[in-house]
């Protein structure tokens, strides 16, 4: 995932996701085939074009057909506060369903912004950075609703519970917490509360602590070269064996040798699915060309000049030595071929 804009990423879904939750903002558009999205029990069925709203700490699933290109645009719900001051903010359709269907402009800003981001160039950049304005203002005033303006909301009411046992996992996953202290920070008894997660979330309580531990001691496992032990323990897990067997739960194999295994090949799996999406957006914008008008910037300024007055021009790039970055004068050769120069001059 690339991040070149204050509030909207770009990533695209390359596998199924089953209960996830997650603390952003994120649109799903589905550019060809089609997929499946279920939230709260309840399944969606999306087509090319269409496109759906996922709020904040919202449980859901995503299954998409094989060939399918579906971008995910995630929006900082952290930028978002910071912009609007309103924590109460979320985005929703007329009928609560939370699909977007038929809405040209937003569709075309999606594509501008997929466009623009297959563009390396400082000026791609600024045009993808321009295109995450324009798509958060159009959601803003077009499906942005306040929470603390329609608390009879039956979807608030439904997640709310689940949305605060999931936030207090998250913010605490690198702690030592029980479903005891979960259940005195809900006011609830560990059984109801123990029978509810079970339920909502299809897994116990320390199964989904663990998978949340998991995530962020993975990231660490293949971005930094952090010790196995202090993986462990900067992300909730009482031991190292602890966490190599929920680790090979998962990955079929140790946190060391999978260390190996990412290294030796370079690049992770999750950056090759990545780069293939991105040839299959490539693709597509191939095979449906979007026209983008772009305002041209033309700038201009005067040079006054006296030419009754007469200066000795100095060649000075006939003395110039081009180094090359400033850590080369560090190295002893260079040193005394500079002195060297310096005698000669």
């Amino acid at each position: 995932m690339i991040e070149r804009g204050p509030f909207i990423k770009i990533s695209f879904l390359t596998n199924d996701i089953t209960q996830e939750s997650q603390s952003d903002f994120q649109l799903l558009y589905v550019m060809d085939g089609k997929m499946k999205v279920r939230v709260n029990s309840r399944d969606t069925f999306l087509k090319i074009d269409d496109i759906y709203i996922i709020n904040t700490n919202t449980i859901f699933s995503l299954q998409k057909e094989k060939d399918a290109l579906v971008a995910i645009f995630t929006i900082s719900a952290v930028e978002l506060l910071n912009l609007t001051h309103d924590s109460s903010i979320y985005f929703a359709t007329h009928d609560n369903k939370n699909v977007i269907k038929n809405d040209k402009q937003l569709i075309y800003l999606l594509k501008k912004m997929l466009m623009y981001h297959m563009q390396s160039d400082t000026l791609g950049i600024l045009h993808e950075i321009n295109s995450s304005c324009e798509i958060l203002l159009h959601l803003l005033k077009h499906y942005a609703i306040m929470w603390k303006d329609n608390e009879s909301n039956q979807e608030f009411k439904a997640n709310n519970r689940i949305n605060q046992i999931t936030e207090y996992i998250k913010k605490n996953y690198n702690k030592e917490i029980s479903l005891e202290d979960l259940s005195k920070n809900m006011y609830l008894s560990v059984s109801y509360l123990s029978k509810y997660i079970k339920k909502k979330l299809g897994k116990g309580f320390k199964d989904y602590v663990n998978e949340i531990r998991l995530i962020h001691a993975h990231s660490d496992l293949i971005n930094t070269d952090r010790s196995i032990t202090l993986i462990a323990m900067e992300n909730g897990f009482p031991n190292v064996t602890s966490f190599c067997k929920a680790f090979r739960r998962v990955y079929n194999t140790t946190p060391t040798k999978y260390r190996l295994m990412i290294k030796k090949k370079g690049i992770s799996q999750k950056q090759q699915n990545q780069a293939h999406e991105l040839i299959k957006l490539q693709k597509y914008f191939i095979d449906n060309p979007l026209e983008v008008k772009i305002d041209k910037c033309e700038l201009s300024f005067q040079v006054l000049t006296d030419i009754t007055k007469r200066k000795y021009f100095h060649k000075n790039w006939s003395i110039i030595f081009n180094l090359g970055p400033a850590g080369e004068l560090l190295k002893s050769d260079i040193q005394k071929h500079i002195i060297f120069l310096k005698k000669k001059s």
